[in-house]
């Protein structure tokens, strides 16, 4: 009887091509005072790729060695995709200018993509801008200042940040099989559970109706230019409300998708605004030259409105944010974490006081009880001896205050130096690394973050381990939120320029990248963000920023 082999053979073709295509024509003219140009534009893209598989198991049952699908006497399946995307483009601008002291520009784009349905892949987004140079008026006369100038502008612009086909639901069809980790989709017919029938159902729900994302902004701007060059100071305020935003809600199984499944929609709508502010110092004179520059800016938004009837979101899945009207994106949705039980407060407890669906012990997690559901199951909004989802809190600040940064450039004689830093203020994250490693669903307790101190045998600040995620002990809480302010060392060079008679230049330079990081948070990197929108503060577990330090010459003949 011949043995069964395990071994397999998988084989691949993965194939992309893309074209891109630019038209551009364009007319300017002066004459007199007046000083106008037009362009049109018109881009193409397009990208396809296909993906071929054939994989075996099995392989001979005399010699499990094989090196091609066509050898093996194994099971074969296949499998393949395609897939084709389409952007098209036309663009019209129109600047005008009088006496370089009235300026006025407009442009409308007309861009189509092949991610909607044909009834709503074209968007229409118009803009106008103008400025003005006060600076070259007669009766301006501030001799310290060399250029003031007034920015002013109104625009649309259309976001289609989806994936191909969203608009459409695909169809799983395979025929019944017997490997239980790639079955195809059977029904069950009868009073037993075996699958007797091949199928045809929905892999997935999707919306025709999804259209594109549209910003429409209001921007104010200042210029100031002063001291002969040596001082540049620009602010800009800016409002305005995204409309239509584009957001994969989870869709029930019951609605018979094959598995769990979300659909994309044109969920939410908000107004923001913000501001910008720029300034720069430098001298350019001298042995000794040097620029200093540094940014500030702040945005904010609030949700005014939701599509389909939804009145709110949550994130899922272990829900840690919401999204509702009145509130900005992606605030935490947690229960208030206010420690570990001691042996008086499980004392002080009732009977019937529950964590989760358990009784709590000492050591456990402790967490303000704000609801209760009265006998039709409505909200209370008073406590009752019962910790659940229900007792979730609306609280913390995903986004940040304030971003800065500063630039420093510096030269002497044939050294340069070059030191950027950045950082944001007034952020609260969510540390989604301390959250896996102790509770959640790495939930084996093998690695700990060293700042982890559960409590064990009467000692400990942090919750005592439990195996079960759903465990009090486990819940997603405010005793994962910590301050994501940072300030990070971005890039540093310093260069020598060494003259040399046949050489144009010849340059040495040593530079890091992410040298330093001063947080108190501590998750891997405090510069990230979220999936999405309504998750800005939830630590992703990218990748972190590399630290790299390098050594090179420029080299000029």
């Amino acid at each position: 009887m011949a043995s069964e082999h395990l071994s397999g053979l998988t084989e691949t073709q993965n194939t992309e091509r893309g074209v891109f295509l630019e038209n551009r024509v364009s007319y300017s003219k002066e004459f007199g005072k007046h000083s106008f140009s037009l362009m049109g534009t018109h881009t193409e893209q397009k990208d396809h790729g296909t993906y071929q598989s054939a994989v075996s198991v099995g392989g001979y049952d005399e010699e499990p060695y094989f090196w091609q699908i066509s050898s093996s006497t194994g099971s074969v399946s296949s499998g393949g995709a395609e897939n084709n995307f389409a952007m098209r483009s036309w663009l019209g601008r129109l600047t005008y200018n009088f006496n370089k002291k009235y300026f006025l520009t407009g442009i409308i784009r007309r861009d189509g993509s092949s991610r909607f349905a044909p009834e709503n892949r074209w968007g229409t987004f118009p803009s106008v801008s103008g400025g003005w140079d006060i600076s070259r008026e007669e009766f301006f006369n501030v001799p310290a200042i060399r250029n003031l100038k007034l920015r002013v502008g109104y625009g649309k612009v259309g976001n289609a940040s989806v994936g191909d086909y969203e608009y459409t639901t695909t169809m799983t069809r395979k025929a019944q099989g017997e490997d239980i980790y790639n079955a195809g989709v059977n029904y069950n017919l009868g009073p037993i559970s075996q699958s007797i029938l091949g199928a045809t159902r929905s892999n997935n729900l999707r919306n025709r109706a999804i259209s594109w994302e549209v910003l429409t902004e209001t921007n104010i701007g200042l210029d100031i230019e002063a001291f002969e060059g040596q001082l540049i100071v620009s602010g800009d305020y800016f409002f305005g409300e995204m409309n239509d935003l584009l957001a994969a809600l989870p869709v029930p199984g019951t609605v018979g998708a094959r598995e769990r499944t979300s659909s994309t929609i044109n969920a939410v709508s908000m107004k923001r605004n913000g501001w910008e502010f720029t300034a720069s110092y430098r001298k350019l004179t001298g042995e000794f030259q040097y620029a200093i520059t540094a940014n500030l800016s702040h945005a904010s938004n609030e949700i005014t409105e939701f599509g389909y009837g939804i009145t709110d979101l949550v994130s899922d899945p272990e829900p840690k944010t919401t999204a509702r009207i009145g509130y900005p994106t992606g605030k935490y949705y947690l229960l208030e974490y206010l420690g570990i039980y001691t042996q008086e407060e499980i004392d002080a407890l009732s009977e019937d006081f529950e964590v989760a669906g358990s009784t709590p012990e000492v050591g456990d997690a402790k967490y303000r009880d704000v609801n209760g559901r009265d006998e039709e199951g409505n909200l209370t909004g008073e406590p009752d001896g019962k910790i659940n989802y229900d007792d979730r809190i609306i609280t913390g600040n995903p986004i940040p205050a304030l971003h800065y940064g500063l630039n420093l450039d510096f030269s002497y004689k044939i050294f340069d130096l070059t030191i950027f830093l950045q950082g944001v203020s007034g952020r609260d994250v969510y540390n989604s690394y301390n959250g896996l490693m102790t509770s959640e669903y790495f939930g084996n307790f093998t690695n700990y973050p060293s700042y982890y101190n559960p409590w064990i045998d009467g000692e400990g600040s942090d919750p005592r381990p439990y195996w079960d995620s759903g465990h009090g002990n486990n819940l997603p809480s405010t005793r994962f939120i910590e301050n994501g302010a940072y300030l990070r060392l971005k890039n540093v060079q310093l260069g020598i320029n060494i003259p040399v008679n046949k050489l144009e230049n010849l340059r040495f330079f040593l530079s890091g990248q992410n040298l330093l990081t001063f947080t108190k948070y501590r998750g891997l990197d405090p510069e990230f963000e979220g999936d999405d929108i309504f998750t800005p503060g939830v630590d992703p577990r990218d990748y972190p920023s590399i630290r790299t330090i390098s050594l090179g010459i420029d080299l000029t003949f």
